[in-house]
């Protein structure tokens, strides 16, 4: 029983939206549910990889998956592809069947209200004596609640109906004994606190005084009041019916237009993400583009013709030509040892990684990548090699970067396999996100990472304090805590970062002031050697 509820609630996170089959929960959930479809062999021979930022992929002989975590669309192909599609669908259907079930009680149950009305109105005794309804007004003293109790099987004497109703016709002053009577029903009928039983007490004074014009029409008098009651009941029902339709149509109107909107704000920040991908691009092509330039021109400054054996046949250049030149090649040669330095791994890595037998294993620096936001801008590569120099320390700073700008900015660095990797994201995303929605893409991010890059150890530092905004100070404190129970349970490394306080931060108070960027620096260089230890 237990494997069937969840195996039911797996198939709950499947949805459409516009045609096109959807997946709202987890990676995880994704994963689980998988492994319920094929079997334990191709579930250990096949992995899931993810070849670009938010699309996960499974390839397997029987069942090929392929998900779009920002867009949430899936699609199965393989051998079990066409019966899973048919069983989604079939749960689909079940489900929309029961929730059209849902939104028509109630319209039922107005109808069912309305047709008992008018059952009840038409099934009046028209027959019954005229004598247990002689005056109308006793009629509609009973249906008023604070009215007094009147007894309806008695048959009161009313001489004003008797006279009314004589062959004789009575005068004006036969009349007058009954107009007095009236009058003082009507002020019984002014202490009736409802509406609908004053709306009834006109209906019954009208078809009194047709009643007293017509002797012959004195007996249809009860059933005229009830019908006009039943009427009334249903005229509000049909009111309320219209009311109920139309604030159907607009909650419909308006999840379509949210929905619209959630779509519109994904592409926007797709775009966003794909502008500074190709504007990075574009900056290491015109890197290496000046690089590769100043390399030539370097090689071809003084060109010697053999054919000139003599000294006076040399080209000469002035001193002053000559001072220019020797500083411009000073100045490559600093700007290339300290791009080097930051950006490329050692010489012994690439010979490895070459296959060149001839350097040893013992001399080789495990390579630490710090891939962060803007915090971690002020923190200096170098200077942490220098003073660690069991480690080479290398600083990826992507400024106003969020979590899925990451997912495309960290691609080049994975491709590398560094030793070790620590992420520091999540700064930018307190504005607009809640502490879930934070950091579950980061979970989601490590495992990017693991995939892309097996071989490298992925560690997670906290948000540092910030001192600008007390709700966005009490986000970092929630984000933390989550955070830390995500990665114990994952077997993920985590940096508390709990040394750094408001004192550390800028005049702004979100950004660290250049002395304390130290104190980061050295809290990045205790959480590697605890790792090793």
């Amino acid at each position: 029983m237990n494997s069937s509820r969840v195996i039911n609630t797996l198939f709950g996170f499947f949805g459409r939206k516009k045609n096109k089959l959807i997946w709202t929960g987890t990676l995880g959930d994704l994963k689980a549910f998988v492994l319920t479809i094929i079997d334990e062999q191709a579930a250990q021979s096949s992995k899931w990889h993810s070849p670009s930022g938010g699309k996960w992929c499974f390839n397997s002989e029987q069942l090929k998956v392929e998900w779009h975590s920002k867009s949430e669309s899936i699609s199965f192909d393989g051998a079990k592809a066409n019966d899973l599609c048919d069983q989604i669908h079939s749960v689909l259907l079940k489900s929309d069947y029961q929730k059209k079930n849902q939104n028509s009680d109630l319209n039922k149950s107005l109808e069912s209200f309305i047709a008992d009305a008018s059952v009840e109105a038409c099934n009046i005794n028209l027959n019954e004596s005229p004598r247990l309804y002689t005056s109308l007004l006793q009629v509609s003293n009973v249906s008023c609640l604070n009215s007094k109790d009147i007894n309806c099987d008695e048959s009161p004497s009313n001489p004003e109906f008797e006279m009314a109703n004589s062959k004789s016709g009575a005068g004006e002053n036969q009349l007058s004994p009954l107009i007095q009577h009236t009058d003082e029903r009507r002020d019984v009928f002014r202490q009736c606190k409802y509406k609908k039983h004053s709306y009834a007490h006109r209906g019954l004074r009208e078809s009194e005084t047709v009643h007293m014009q017509d002797p012959d029409a004195t007996s249809g008098g009860p059933c005229c009041a009830d019908c006009i009651k039943q009427r009334w009941e249903i005229d509000n029902l049909k009111t309320e019916i219209t009311c109920l339709k139309k604030f159907v149509y607009r909650e419909g109107d308006k999840a379509d237009k949210s929905s619209m909107d959630m779509q519109i704000s994904r592409l926007q920040r797709d775009n966003s993400t794909l502008i500074k991908t190709v504007e990075m691009l574009s900056r290491q092509l015109l890197n290496q583009n000046e690089e590769n330039s100043t390399n030539v021109s370097s090689e071809s400054d003084v060109y010697v013709n053999p054919r000139h054996t003599k000294e006076s046949d040399i080209p000469s250049t002035s001193s002053k030509e000559k001072e220019k030149k020797l500083r411009k090649k000073k100045k490559r040669n600093v700007n290339e040892s300290s791009s080097q330095s930051e950006v490329d791994p050692p010489k012994e890595i690439v010979n490895k990684a070459a296959g060149n037998p001839s350097t040893s294993t013992g001399n080789r620096k495990p390579v630490v990548v710090i891939a962060g936001d803007s915090i971690v801008k002020n923190v200096v590569g170098p200077s942490m090699s220098k003073s660690d120099t069991d480690h080479l320390y290398v600083v990826k700073s992507f400024s106003g970067a969020t979590i899925s700008d990451m997912e495309d900015f960290i691609k080049p660095t994975t491709r590398k396999s560094p030793d070790k990797i620590i992420l520091h994201v999540g700064t930018n995303d307190l504005k607009n996100s809640t502490p879930k929605v934070i950091t579950d893409p980061i979970l989601n991010l490590t495992t990017q990472i693991k995939e892309d890059s097996p071989n490298s150890m992925v560690g997670v530092s906290a948000l540092l304090i910030r001192n600008d905004c007390p709700i966005l100070a009490t986000k970092v404190n929630q984000v933390n805590s989550t955070l830390e129970n995500l990665c114990h349970m994952n077997n993920i490394p985590f940096l508390k970062n709990a040394n750094i306080n408001t004192s550390h931060l800028n005049s702004r108070g979100l950004h660290l002031n250049k002395l304390s960027s130290i104190s980061l620096q050295n809290n990045f260089k205790e959480f590697i050697n605890n790792l090793e230890n």
